[in-house]
């Protein structure tokens, strides 16, 4: 096993997968649309988007970008995710966060909610949260996906994480919430972390496992962490974790970039060809 993962070379093994699952599917489905919506200029989410686009088209899979302004009144916003859940050429349908701050949290739900139950490869529709707070997820977060993967290739499938002590960094409703819930039905003993957490390295240093998504660079230092820790980094661009201090006492540690994030792009990819496959049944069975 290597100490630093790689995360491109793990996802060209995921990509010739999913061209084969892909070039399986029936032919008029191989055709479906994958339609992110971005409001907004942000930088690094253009950034996420071209990198899920260039992904996709190594599948063979039709993404589609649908920008509106900054300005874009969000009740349009909302309609125009609704006409688009609604097409049957769309297969996912997915929106781009964060939102510009003009939006309220309440407008953000109501937009996240716009997306078919069945389209939501990103699982941040209600229905498709409760459904995986409550252990039946129809996707699982590609981010999640990711760290599940990474998990095992450091030597921890599900049934070696019972007993483990796990630190989670980051309550997001995208990562840390979901992720926090999986290892928590693994059996891992974990602890949600924020940054209302007093003395955070106290629980690091307790941890086999950190896991990190708080955005904040350098966070973790090698002061903060034990020998042979396995540290997850999710942060994006730059990682959470001291790499140069926490590399040397890591058992397994994931680089920024190159570690967590190509994975998480492949296996929103397999959520697409899911959601494909399984409108595809519904619609046979509906027959």
């Amino acid at each position: 096993m290597e100490k630093i993962f790689d995360g491109r070379a793990y996802q060209k093994k995921l990509l010739a997968q999913l061209q084969r699952q892909f070039r399986q599917l029936p032919a008029g489905q191989q055709q479906r649309q994958l339609v992110s919506v971005l409001v907004g200029d942000n930088p690094a989410s253009q950034l996420y988007i071209r990198m899920k686009q260039q992904f996709a088209q190594k599948i063979g899979i039709n993404f589609q970008v649908h920008q509106f302004a900054t300005t874009t009144p969000p009740a349009k916003v909302i309609r125009q995710v609704q006409k688009l859940g609604q097409k049957p050429a769309v297969a996912g349908l997915m929106v781009q966060l964060p939102l510009p701050a003009r939006w309220s949290p309440a407008q953000e739900r109501q937009l996240l909610d716009a997306i078919p139950p069945e389209k939501d490869i990103d699982c941040l529709a209600s229905q498709n949260l409760g459904l995986l707070l409550a252990g039946r997820p129809r996707f699982l977060p590609a981010t999640v996906a990711a760290v599940v993967a990474i998990l095992r290739e450091a030597g921890f499938s599900a049934a070696k994480l019972r007993g483990q002590v796990v630190t989670v960094i980051g309550k997001s409703l995208i990562v840390g919430t979901p992720l926090v819930n999986w290892l928590l039905r693994a059996g891992a003993t974990v602890v949600s972390c924020d940054q209302a957490t007093q003395d955070l390295g106290r629980w690091t240093r307790a941890s086999k496992i950190v896991i990190s998504a708080a955005g904040r660079p350098r966070l973790i230092t090698g002061a903060m962490v034990s020998r042979s820790v396995v540290a997850i980094d999710i942060a994006s661009p730059r990682g959470d974790f001291d790499f140069a201090s926490v590399a040397p006492k890591a058992e397994f540690i994931t680089p920024v970039p190159g570690g967590v994030g190509p994975l998480t792009v492949a296996y929103l990819m397999a959520s697409l060809i899911k959601a494909i496959a399984n409108q595809q049944q519904t619609t046979n069975n509906e027959n």
